[in-house]
């Protein structure tokens, strides 16, 4: 992981530490809960091409999610199918990530220590949703991928013709998080926006990342 500052009269970041942990193996995405504490989610264990795709084949859910407190690591969940992306809402100590394999977008408590977690609901998203964005009304936005053949195939091709669909998936929960309701304020067919990564809304404008 590496931590950088920001120096808003500058144009460049300016790096000031590199931090490794064997719980940090795979690391996909990671989200800022603290000035040095952080949870990343490893969206597998294989650490080769050849091992990955015998991880892939096999369905093997070797996922998780891990919190550095800033000294040590603490494993929140584990036996996940490619946790993906994560949000997290410190007004309501809420957290959220979504998960490959299953299609799913996990709504869960966090501890005041945020050494564990538990789970509050799992909403089917019915597309893989890639990273997430958390508005300021408490709506989870994310960059999903709804035909997953299309996106590896344009991956593989970056400078081809090759595209993939995008979609964005908007999910607003309810006061309790059990459940949430669903809308899609993006689709195209990836002529316009190829494999939809990232979403990020600002001042009823959004902006969309991709893939590549």
């Amino acid at each position: 992981i590496e931590v950088f500052a920001y120096d808003s009269t500058g144009p460049a970041l300016i790096h000031k530490k590199t931090l490794t942990h064997p719980s940090h193996c795979r690391p996909n995405n990671i989200v800022a809960v603290g000035p040095d504490q952080f949870i990343i989610t490893n969206d597998g264990v294989a650490q080769t091409e050849l091992t990955n795709f015998f991880e892939i084949l096999t369905g093997y859910r070797g996922g998780t999610v891990v919190y550095w407190d800033g000294k040590e690591s603490h494993q929140l969940l584990s036996g996940m199918g490619s946790p993906n992306g994560i949000a997290y809402d410190p007004s309501k100590n809420k957290l959220f990530i979504s998960e490959v394999h299953t299609r799913k977008l996990h709504a869960l408590d966090i501890a005041e220590d945020k050494k564990s977690v538990f789970l509050l609901s799992s909403v089917n998203i019915y597309s893989v949703c890639d990273n997430l964005f958390l508005a300021p009304d408490g709506s989870v936005y994310s960059g999903c991928h709804p035909l997953l053949f299309e996106t590896a195939k344009s991956i593989g091709d970056c400078d081809g013709e090759a595209t993939s669909s995008s979609q964005v998936l908007r999910a607003k929960f309810d006061s309790d998080y059990k459940t949430a309701v669903l809308s899609e304020p993006y689709a195209n067919d990836g002529k316009e926006v190829s494999g939809s990564s990232i979403v990020a809304i600002h001042d009823n404008q959004m902006l969309i990342g991709t893939v590549c």
